[in-house]
């Protein structure tokens, strides 16, 4: 660590100095032809310079001085705001004579791409780059012929950077395994992606005009993990009917989208997740029992679909449950006992239906921090709330609770930000809670 600070303390001193000619033993990470421009010959042999930075100044001022650096062994080229001097950049680039197998990576700040295929082709060099960050940037459309020349990229971050296209356009990078794409307008068929070896696909609000997307497809992707395609409205279909053949996935979020149809009994295959949101899908049926054999679920996501009339209390099973939400799916039935043992749940959300019965089971939940029971019908006291003292969201207006003694069970939940209750038949200082809604 002492060399590192010393390399790093002689590196800005040199900074003031103009070189025609420098050595560079060990170095680990400079942007040499911007920081030194009168530089002409560098003797960078057997060192690990790990990042290249690049940008319209050092293009323009001499895209000969790139060759300085074919003894380096890089790791990383940065493209910064090169977005109006493509074609500069790439002739900039085809002078880089790198050694093979030393890039793995580009990342692109700043850059605006008009027409994306002035990149191409990539130098050959580049064929050994393993990961391509372009994340908020303007590539706008046709960038995903980007990874053209790419077959060996394994992953892909391309959040927000304003890209149009069809996502078949990856089929060609034979190595991709994971994808970050959130926030784009993208359209295309996931079974064209069903050769890759894609582990994590994440493509939220990339959905949104267009042709509809067939969810369904998703079923053919059977070495995914971790899926999220949250806020899709143009991601419509059946529930996948054969989602028990993704037998390594740990995470599927298609919450906010347009799915359809029941959630299948295969769902109960999934042995390895820990996370499952498929709320606000208007059209999507699920059977709480479904997910009762989902010993790892730690997370589970239900909001404002239709699920089964009546409560299943196989949801007790779910022991390292912290997150549950219920919210809005007109389920009716009285509780009893079921999250009495549910002890790791730090968000609780069973708001807008029709639950009954006492709520003291809820009295040994310490971990509980949100809690949402509004608009149901339970009954009894509060006395139960005393111990939670963890909580800082309770909803409990629009119930038939007895309000007696409310001042007394509150006074210690010290980190209570927002509560909305019902004061009935006690008198209750709202200025002692902040955001307290007394109905």
């Amino acid at each position: 660590m002492n060399l590192l600070l010393l390399f790093q303390f002689f590196f800005k001193l040199l900074l003031n100095v103009s070189f025609v000619s420098l050595t560079i033993l060990g170095s680990n990470g400079c942007n040499l032809l911007e920081d030194f421009p009168l530089l002409k010959h560098l003797d960078a042999e057997g060192n690990n310079i790990s990042q290249l930075v690049i940008t319209e100044s050092s293009i323009s001022r001499s895209i000969s001085r790139a060759s300085l650096l074919q003894n380096a062994y890089l790791e990383t080229i940065l493209l910064d705001k090169v977005g109006n001097t493509a074609k500069h950049t790439r002739a900039y680039l085809e002078k880089l004579t790198l050694p093979l197998n030393t890039l793995r990576s580009i990342v692109l700040v700043g850059c605006s791409f008009q027409r994306s295929k002035d990149f191409l082709p990539w130098p050959k060099s580049f064929s050994s780059i393993r990961r391509f960050d372009g994340t908020a940037n303007e590539l706008r459309g046709g960038a995903l012929v980007l990874f053209h020349d790419l077959p060996n990229v394994e992953e892909i971050y391309l959040h927000v950077a304003k890209i149009q296209g069809d996502i078949g356009e990856l089929s060609s990078v034979t190595s991709l395994k994971h994808i970050e794409m959130n926030g784009n307008n993208l359209t295309g068929d996931f079974s064209t992606l069903k050769n890759l070896p894609l582990s994590h696909l994440e493509i939220g609000n990339s959905f949104r005009f267009g042709s509809e997307i067939n969810v369904t497809a998703i079923e053919t992707l059977t070495q995914l993990e971790y899926i999220y395609l949250n806020s899709n409205p143009m991601l419509v279909g059946a529930f996948p009917k054969l989602i028990g053949q993704l037998t390594r996935l740990t995470h599927l979020d298609i919450s906010t989208c347009g799915v359809v149809g029941e959630v299948p009994a295969q769902v109960s295959k999934l042995i390895s997740l820990s996370h499952i949101d498929v709320s606000y899908n208007k059209g999507l049926n699920v059977n709480l029992s479904a997910f009762k054999n989902l010993s790892k679920l730690v997370s589970l996501g239900l909001d404002e679909i239709a699920l089964s009339k009546k409560w299943s209390a196989s949801i007790g099973k779910l022991t390292k449950l912290t997150y549950l939400s219920l919210g809005a799916t007109n389920i009716s039935g009285d509780i009893g006992n079921t999250f009495k043992n549910m002890k790791g749940l730090s968000v609780l959300k069973l708001g807008r239906n029709q639950f009954s019965g006492d709520l003291s089971p809820f009295s040994e939940l310490y971990k509980l921090t949100r809690l949402h029971l509004n608009h149901n019908a339970f009954e009894g006291t509060l006395e139960w709330i005393k111990g939670l003292m963890n909580l800082e969201d309770l909803k409990l207006q629009g119930n038939h609770l007895n309000m007696n003694g409310t001042k007394l069970y509150l006074k210690n939940l010290t980190k209570l930000e927002t509560a909305d209750i019902d004061i009935s038949y006690d008198r209750y200082d709202p200025r002692s809670v902040v955001g307290l809604d007394c109905g």
